[in-house]
């Protein structure tokens, strides 16, 4: 877990030993939801442990407690919503529905109040970033490459979880909104000088208009 500042210079890091899912901030905590990425890699046929949000203090990036939640799955995204209530965004498990994804809607004390599965989105992964944009959620999901997407889906709700819209956008590295752009992270898999890591800023979601 790396703190930097605006110029990207390093000012605080800390090693841990799994994912951190999505960081979001509030009160003066960061909090991230931990997935094991290598139990998920060789999954059983259901999620062995349950969520986890891991808190950190914003400032030094001490750990403050785990929230461990009721839910056993494999967490790939989180965010906060503007009531104070927070969606866990999933990685597939072999227990779901092969046109599915799922995330978990819990309150301001991280008890659940919904498991919700999004259909007609038959995807290898999950959901990789889940951000919150007015009055919408944003789902940003690595594509199925045989289905004819070609950067990524990206599927916009309304505040009672209903597709809106759907979008071929790469936002699973990273979604920040700025005014009327929207900018993503993604990575150049450059196999003789190794990644490269770039960011995109879109005017609309179909045309990426400038990368750096």
């Amino acid at each position: 877990l790396i703190k930097t500042d605006l110029k990207g210079n390093i000012v605080r890091q800390v090693a841990g030993d799994e994912h951190n899912a999505g960081l979001q901030l509030r009160d003066g905590k960061l909090y991230a939801a931990l997935c094991d990425m290598g139990k998920w890699a060789r999954q059983g046929p259901t999620p062995p442990d349950p969520l986890t949000v891991r808190v950190f203090d914003a400032e030094t990036l001490a750990f403050i407690e785990d929230k461990v939640l009721e839910v056993n799955d494999y967490a790939g995204s989180f965010t906060f919503l503007s009531d104070g209530t927070c969606l866990v965004g999933c990685l597939r498990a072999k227990d779901m529905p092969i046109d599915g994804v799922r995330y978990h809607h819990f309150d301001r004390n991280f008890k659940l109040i919904q498991t919700h599965v999004h259909r007609n989105l038959k995807v290898p992964m999950g959901i990789e970033v889940i951000h919150t944009h007015g009055d919408y959620i944003y789902l940003a999901i690595y594509p199925d490459r045989t289905s004819g997407v070609k950067r990524g889906i990206l599927v916009k709700l309304d505040q009672n979880f209903n597709e809106v819209a759907r979008y071929d956008h790469a936002g699973q590295m990273g979604l920040i909104f700025d005014g009327p752009y929207v900018w993503t992270g993604g990575v150049n898999w450059d196999l003789k000088n190794g990644p490269r890591a770039y960011l995109s800023r879109s005017l609309a979601f179909e045309t990426v208009s400038e990368t750096y």
